[in-house]
């Protein structure tokens, strides 16, 4: 895997495109990661006038500074498709999720390295490929990303993981932020067929404003833990997480998904505390193995192989 073609998409839409697809910012973009992609691809979402957007991205693409770009609305049916979700369930934040789901489907390489605009690096570092070294040689390790620091410079990536190897650390988690995945392991129906996300994986309410519908790392991060695939956080690379709003509940119906998804972490923390051992699925635990703090014993069993995963 190690050679193995990887393909770099990043999105953009109305409010930024002008920015975007102005001379240097794609290169630079693309350029912090300092790893050699076999295809470079501009999503464009959410645009109003679509012959301008697709000026300034044929620009882009003239230039060099990509290879390719795709409208994310004439990806999306197909994404939708290939995973089993719906355009309903990411509710009034469709477009923060669309472009990812979109990401999933683009004809290319299985291994595809997703970054959103606002993303920068501290500092330029090729992270890919010490985790795709990971993921070759451990088959448990479905996604990868850098490490992510707050503005204090301090990381929760070694709290919330379950083991530590060389540069890097292993665990349950997802960011749509920017994440290295093979897409063959995600095109398939992410969601529980029978029973509601957070019943069949109770952990997936601590993501932030999921009272108001899902979002994309949620849904994977939720497949993830069901089936029992790490993540990777390469330690050499940091970048800072964008920042979110506390989304208020507006409506009575998200104001008590809202309380419902208090209730579930209130639960699982309590259940940690009285029970550790009940709570060994990643499914029922939101901290890792190797916080001393929060886990009185070190619990759990190894999760399958990729191969094994049936939905």
């Amino acid at each position: 895997m190690g050679n193995s073609p990887v393909e770099f998409v990043i999105n953009c839409f109305e409010r930024n495109i002008d920015l975007v697809t102005r001379p240097g910012f794609l290169t630079a973009a693309v350029g912090q990661h300092r790893f050699d992609f076999d295809t470079r691809t501009l999503l464009v979402n959410n645009v109003n006038d679509r012959d301008a957007a697709a000026t300034l991205a044929q620009a882009a693409v003239d230039r060099g500074e990509v290879d390719r770009f795709f409208f994310v609305q004439d990806l999306f049916p197909k994404g939708l498709e290939a995973t089993g979700l719906r355009a309903r369930h990411f509710g009034r934040y469709l477009h923060w999720s669309d472009c990812c789901v979109a990401a999933l489907v683009l004809p290319g390489p299985d291994l595809l390295c997703y970054v959103d605009v606002d993303l920068t690096l501290a500092q330029p570092f090729d992270w890919i490929s010490p985790a795709l070294e990971v993921m070759r040689s451990d088959p448990r390790v479905a996604v990868g990303n850098p490490t992510w620091k707050m503005l204090d410079g301090r990381s929760s990536a070694r709290d919330e993981a379950d083991e530590e190897g060389t540069g890097h650390v292993l665990g349950y988690g997802f960011s749509d932020q920017v994440f290295l995945l093979r897409r063959s392991v995600f095109t398939r129906r992410l969601l529980p067929r029978w029973l509601p996300l957070w019943v069949a994986c109770p952990a997936s309410c601590r993501y932030p404003a999921v009272h108001r519908g899902f979002f994309f790392e949620q849904v994977v991060d939720g497949f993830m833990r069901r089936h029992g695939l790490l993540r990777v956080t390469v330690l050499g690379a940091s970048f800072q997480p964008i920042p979110v709003s506390t989304y208020p509940a507006r409506t009575l119906c998200e104001r008590v998904r809202r309380k419902r998804n208090e209730l579930v972490l209130d639960g699982l923390a309590a259940l940690r505390r009285t029970s550790p051992k009940l709570v060994s699925s990643p499914c029922l635990r939101v901290w890792g193995l190797l916080d001393p703090v929060r886990v009185p014993e070190r619990i759990g069993k190894s999760a399958p192989r990729m191969s094994e995963v049936i939905d």
